[in-house]
């Protein structure tokens, strides 16, 4: 069945979920958690995980297929980053 959030066929779990706010899905729990941030009036947003950085410059993210869509889920590589700025 196709999720109305993200709209994949992926199956949701304790390591796999989407976000109901921005739609995308992600592999794992810290990188779901991650792609949070919080605003200087204390608002919770959605950080658009292509734009997030490690601090070598390196992407901290990586696109993955799942069914019926594409996901995202922390590089194994190196998962300390900086937000983007735009």
């Amino acid at each position: 069945m196709t999720c109305k959030h993200c709209m994949t066929n992926a199956r949701h779990s304790d390591r796999t979920g989407c976000c109901a706010s921005c739609g995308r899905l992600f592999k794992g729990l810290a990188a779901f958690d991650r792609h949070w941030t919080t605003t200087e009036h204390g608002e919770r947003v959605c950080v658009d995980p292509l734009t997030v950085r490690a601090r070598s410059g390196a992407d901290v993210y990586e696109i993955v297929p799942v069914d019926g869509g594409l996901a995202y889920r922390f590089r194994s590589d190196d998962t300390r980053w900086t937000e983007a700025t735009s």
